[in-house]
């Protein structure tokens, strides 16, 4: 799948999980922590999310801190994911 999609998809699932209103529009770039668009519930959701939406296995560990910076650094993450899972 390419990345367009991948952050487009990941953008309209964060964006329905948001406990608060989202005070700005999330681009590939927003921080997504600092903006309060992530936190630990979030991060439970997006992972069972990610398994399903894009048929990857999430690593037991979770999903790395450092992938959850931004929309580009999460889709890039998915992505690796899954070409990991077709080799």
């Amino acid at each position: 799948m390419a990345q367009f999609p991948t952050t487009e998809l990941l953008k309209a699932f964060l964006g329905s999980q948001s406990r608060q209103p989202l005070t700005e529009e999330l681009t590939e770039s927003s921080p997504l922590i600092e903006l309060g668009v992530i936190d630990s519930v979030v991060v439970v959701a997006l992972a069972s999310f990610v398994e399903e939406q894009f048929s990857v296995c999430v690593p037991d560990e979770g999903i790395p801190i450092a992938e959850l910076r931004d929309l580009r650094t999460l889709g890039a993450w998915v992505q690796s994911l899954a070409a990991a899972e077709t080799r």
